[in-house]
């Protein structure tokens, strides 16, 4: 189901639990979940049994907001799946609520904190009102770890008109110190939610029109502990004569539970009683699905006869009710049918299994075949069906999967091999070289070869992950030529595609130029629109790096056309942050702010961290050429803790650099050292020679700048070696004006000319200056004593013109402290009161209309007024008539 589209019906796991009218209404605790909710976070823990949910229902019924339900179970432990059935919650709430958050989750790599920050993101943006969003059964959840992760952060960022109920079996293990640091978390524990001896009174003349004297409910409640389930069962006894049961049930040395379910079970007619322990294989019992996989006809009756007689299920919906037992009746009577008859128990779970998978619901297929024991058809099935969940992005299901089929692993390789692409995309290697060599064996041992030729390309992808490039050249160039004998035309595209990465990083610019040449032409034939914007970015990074800016500048566009076409967040905002580095060359400053602006909105709906990082940094470059500093060193401020979070060793060494450069500017020589001292370690561990040659070029300059000449120019003219040999037009160009520098300051006003010609001449070759034109103002001794020579005069006195054009536009031009940008700004409100009254918002009046309320207008001017002012005293003016619990 798309994000924007609804059922005609609303299922299940979104419906608040309908109430029976024989259900006590526990006032004391609807109440507390009204009075506490305006905190961020409510929790009700207890074990089962407890009336977790019939309260949560209570309250959501009564509530006088939006109330978002959504009842958790197992297949929600997948990230791809909880962040969709929170969008479809949402949207039940909230009908013209829109979200692009399945499709993010769906991506290769997907963080769970960007998810979060996505979701946080578009509900802030599009839902305005106060709502609470009820989660039940939370414990079925609680040991998915990405599924945590992405609700620590949701809790962290989640907007103020949002507030979590969380329901489960024990208090959730998610990161609550800081919230009830700040007292913004509230809950019920099972000794709240015990029965009073006056709550079983209520209950059993409710239930049972009869007055239960004082004495025997106090007993009553001493016997089960306050246990409403065991309350239940002993009243559903007791008139039938059977009370004595409770004492046995004390004195047996089965559980209380247990005795007292089988005692209820016992008393139950055998047509029904058998329909009990058979329809409990199902999560869920609708009268179709239940004569279907049950053999029956006579379902619908029989559930509506175990409703009416009480027994432990409810129904949810009106219209098509479906009915679900109580987590501990269903758990009981399970144990029950495969006591009492195993083989139907696994007749009836394969016949479950054909009914889900011939009705496309294959997660619940695959696991009804695992516990019916069939684990070869439970392969055949995932394996099938395995390319659809990675394409969806369910990725914790098919991990889920080759865990339920370890003993039969490679019967699907297919599975094991996706398995390892998805792992390799997050970067967790180990487990994905685990899980290729499964695919690898699985594939050799059906003789198919276009399997292994998949396995050898998946090979080379991981070693090039890990900075093996020469092996993982070998590798793809092999795969290259098996898919191409194959006709394998997309195979062959992707292999060809790891074969400019591996020329890219080995720094043979023109192989790699060729390779990505013919995966474009080949993608262009194939119609393959995202691989084709993908096989773009690569390729116009590549012609970046040659300085052939404007075919880079083409390519680039083209990738951007498609993303915006796909509308795909992350990627369209990493495309347009290229195209504003391209128009920061090109001398575009206030084109390149705006554009990277764009960029990190699309980014932040993506919630990509690394993303954002890297445009944060664009946009602290930008202010560094135009000499605001201040405003520069706050954006590489901001995008340094993104790029450690998302360990992006390659950015952070980036960043490291950035901060030097500022520094060295500023004369801060020591500061500088140490900040590329940083950018060395970091950029060891990301493996980059060019981020290292990168930084040891700024090194060398500082050196000559603090009088250190001779160590400084041996520097450089490694690093101006290292440069052109792999190829790198545009650092190379920027390093020759250092070396220029060197030789000024060393007397060498010849060596200085021809290293300014060559740095010259270099920028020529790439299209654009803005690497000297960054520098010319620290080269200002330079590039005037030049200015008078008749090879490089002109072009030196035009860098130097130029520099200062851009400092004096920088000094003139509106001080808006651009880095405020990277952050939502509050509104600026303003509120008077004498007069005629009025309330200006950005400098214009709010009209009457748009308060949708004259109270809300009120309120307003009161908390001004009265400020501090206690919340029961605002209820007390303005809702005299509510309960102070609401």
């Amino acid at each position: 189901m798309a994000d924007n589209d609804l059922p005609f019906a609303r299922p299940v796991k979104f419906s608040v639990p309908s109430r029976a009218p024989d259900v006590l209404r526990r006032h004391s605790l609807v109440d507390y979940l009204h009075e506490n909710i305006h905190h961020k976070l409510v929790l009700v823990a207890a074990a089962a049994g407890y009336g977790k949910t019939s309260l949560l229902a209570d309250f959501a019924r009564e509530a006088e907001y939006k109330v978002a339900w959504l009842t958790l179970d197992e297949f929600d432990r997948d990230l791809v799946t909880v962040a969709s059935n929170l969008v479809t919650a949402l949207r039940w709430a909230f009908p013209t609520f829109t979200s692009t958050l399945s499709g993010l989750a769906a991506e290769a790599g997907a963080k769970p904190g960007a998810l979060a920050l996505a979701l946080a993101h578009e509900i802030e943006s599009t839902i305005e009102d106060y709502f609470v969003l009820a989660l039940d059964d939370f414990h079925l959840v609680e040991e998915a770890s990405l599924v945590l992760q992405f609700f620590d952060v949701l809790l962290a960022n989640l907007p103020e008109q949002a507030h979590l109920l969380i329901a489960g079996r024990t208090i959730p293990p998610l990161q609550i110190a800081s919230l009830a640091a700040r007292r913004q978390i509230a809950g019920l524990s099972e000794e709240q939610l015990r029965f009073t001896p006056a709550e079983a009174q209520e209950l059993v003349e409710l239930r049972n029109q009869v007055v239960l004297p004082e004495a025997e409910a106090e007993k009553l409640v001493a016997n089960t502990e306050g246990w409403i389930t065991g309350i239940l069962l002993t009243t559903h006894l007791m008139w039938q004569g059977l009370m004595a049961s409770l004492i046995q049930a004390r004195q047996s040395e089965k559980p209380v539970y247990e005795y007292l379910v089988a005692e209820v079970l016992n008393h139950q007619p055998e047509t029904l009683r058998q329909f009990l322990l058979e329809s409990s294989i199902l999560p869920e019992m609708e009268p179709a699905v239940c004569n279907a996989v049950l053999g029956r006809t006579d379902s619908g009756e029989l559930l509506q006869q175990a409703e009416s007689r009480r027994l432990f299920i409810s129904a949810v919906g009106d219209e098509f009710p479906a009915y679900q037992y109580h987590p501990l009746f269903r758990e009981f009577l399970l144990a029950r049918l495969r006591a009492q008859n195993p083989e139907r128990l696994k007749a009836l779970q394969v016949k479950a299994a054909e009914w889900f998978a011939a009705n496309g619901m294959v997660e619940a297929a695959v696991t009804f075949y695992v516990t019916a024991g069939q684990l070869n058809r439970a392969a055949d099935l995932a394996d099938a069906k395995a390319e659809s969940m990675f394409t969806s992005g369910r990725h914790v299901t098919l991990r889920r999967w080759a865990e339920q089929l370890a003993a039969e692993a490679q019967s699907a390789p297919e599975l094991h091999l996706l398995l390892s692409i998805s792992d390799g995309d997050a970067g967790q290697l180990s487990s994905a070289d685990r899980a290729l060599a499964i695919a690898e064996a699985g594939f050799a041992d059906r003789g198919d070869a276009f399997g292994r030729v998949r396995t050898q390309t998946q090979r080379s992808l991981l070693l090039y992950r890990r900075g093996e490039f020469e092996q993982s050249l070998a590798l793809a160039q092999a795969s290259v030529l098996q898919a191409r004998e194959m006709g394998r035309v997309s195979s062959e595209a992707l292999a060809l595609r790891y074969v400019g990465l591996c020329q890219f990083a080995l720094s043979r610019l023109a192989a790699a130029e060729e390779s990505l040449q013919q995966v474009v032409r080949m993608l262009q034939a194939q119609k393959s629109r995202y691989d084709l914007a993908t096989a773009l970015n690569d390729l116009s990074l590549v012609l970046r790096a040659q300085g052939e800016t404007a075919r880079a500048a083409r390519a680039q566009q083209q990738s951007l056309a498609i993303w915006r076409e796909l509308a795909v967040p992350g990627q369209l905002g990493l495309a347009l942050n290229n195209v504003g580095w391209d128009l920061h060359m090109l001398g575009q400053y206030e084109s390149a702010l705006a554009t990277y602006r764009e960029a990190l909105n699309w980014t932040r709906k993506a919630g990509s961290i690394r993303f954002e990082a890297i445009i944060l940094a664009g946009q602290g470059d930008v202010h560094a050429d135009l000499s605001n500093y201040e405003i520069a060193k706050d954006f590489y401020h901001q995008a340094m803790p993104k790029a450690e979070q998302a360990e992006d060793w390659d950015l952070m060494a980036y960043v490291c650099r950035c901060l030097a450069r500022l520094d060295r500017f500023a004369g801060n020589y020591l500061s500088a050292l140490e900040w590329l001292r940083r950018a060395s370690l970091v950029s060891g561990q990301g493996k980059a020679k060019s981020a290292l040659a990168n930084v040891e070029s700024l090194h060398g300059i500082v050196f000559v700048e603090m009088g250190h000449l001779q160590e400084g120019k041996k520097l450089l003219e490694q690093v101006s070696l290292e440069l052109e040999q792999s190829g790198s037009p545009v650092d190379l160009a920027q390093t020759l004006l250092f070396r220029a520098c060197a030789e000024f300051r060393a007397g060498d006003l010849e060596a200085s000319a021809n290293f300014t010609a060559q740095a010259l001449k270099m920028a020529e070759q790439v299209g654009y200056d803005q690497m000297l034109v960054s520098e010319a103002l620290a080269a200002q001794d330079l590039l005037e004593a030049l200015s008078s020579r008749p090879d490089v005069g002109p072009r030196a006195s035009g860098l130097l013109a130029r520099a200062r054009a851009i400092k004096s536009f920088s000094l003139q031009r509106p001080s808006s402290d651009e880095s405020s940008s990277a952050l939502p700004q509050p509104a600026i409100l303003q509120i008077r009161s004498l007069g005629q009254s009025r309330v200006l918002k950005e400098g214009e009046e709010i009209s009457k209309t748009a308060w949708g309320s004259q109270k809300v207008r009120e309120v307003l001017f009161f908390l001004v007024d009265q400020a501090p002012v206690a919340r029961d005293r605002v209820l007390e003016t303005f809702w005299p008539e509510k309960p102070a619990t609401r």
